[in-house]
């Protein structure tokens, strides 16, 4: 990429990746309220199986959000660390190690 594009596209790469968030801060409270409360009411679909790990009641559907986030977060971080194609990004640090300590 040449020196004078670099400022517009890594403007670019930044806009695009942080979209994310105002999406996810306008959806996530309507999200809670409508959709994740009513699942985890006692009498709801959640109720008698995530309920009794989380509870039921007020403020358990914006819980349950934050319980799927975390597992989410988790399966992600555990396939990220075994994938093949990340770990060849990863430079030899040993042989890094190696050279810096022989003095010149």
């Amino acid at each position: 990429m040449p020196n004078e594009a670099q400022g517009r596209a890594w403007g670019l790469i930044g806009l695009v990746s942080q979209l994310g968030f105002p999406v996810a801060y306008l959806v996530a409270g309507p999200l809670a309220d409508l959709v994740f409360e009513p699942l985890m009411t006692v009498d709801g679909p959640l109720g008698s199986t995530v309920g009794q790990i989380i509870g039921t009641g007020a403020g358990r559907g914006i819980a349950l959000i934050f319980s799927l986030a975390g597992v989410l977060m988790l399966i992600s971080a555990v396939t990220i660390s075994r994938s093949t194609s990340v770990a060849a990004l990863e430079p030899d640090l040993d042989s890094h190690i190696a050279l810096e300590a022989i003095p010149c």
